[in-house]
């Protein structure tokens, strides 16, 4: 039996680290991995961040160094190659969306990332002028 209002018994702890097709801020669908930034696990709406793996671009510019956390390769074994996680742009779905997907295992659950990387993005979230305080007091 389940304590959230939507009868689902599925906890999108802090950290998580999932895998899956998710539709982007631009209309395009891309498999991509994000970590949950949920306080509380069983919320309605679902805060995370996505990763990327595409780092050349943003090693060149140093006025997005403040914005990512770099993860080496080989650092955390489901990230095969230098991976960032992008801290400023926080994205939201609703929690039955994301239960559907794990139902369908159009999303995989990974691991929880790291407490020394949670810390840094928990830094980031905090200092951003971007990120809303609303959204900042659900998440840190």
């Amino acid at each position: 039996m389940s304590n959230s209002p939507s009868g689902s018994s599925v906890n999108f702890q802090y950290g998580s680290i999932l895998y899956g097709k998710m539709l982007l801020p631009d209309g395009s669908h891309h498999t991509k991995f994000f970590i949950i930034l949920n306080k509380q696990p069983k919320d309605q709406v679902i805060h995370f961040v996505f990763t990327t793996s595409q780092t050349r671009f943003y090693n060149r510019r140093s006025q997005f160094r403040s914005q990512f956390v770099k993860i080496p390769k080989g650092e955390i074994g489901v990230f095969r190659s230098e991976t960032l996680i992008n801290c400023t742009n926080i994205e939201s779905s609703q929690r039955d969306i994301l239960e559907r997907k794990l139902q369908r295992k159009e999303l995989k659950r990974l691991g929880i990332l790291p407490e020394k990387y949670l810390d840094r993005i928990r830094g980031i979230i905090e200092r951003s002028i971007l990120i809303e305080d609303e959204t900042k007091e659900r998440i840190i």
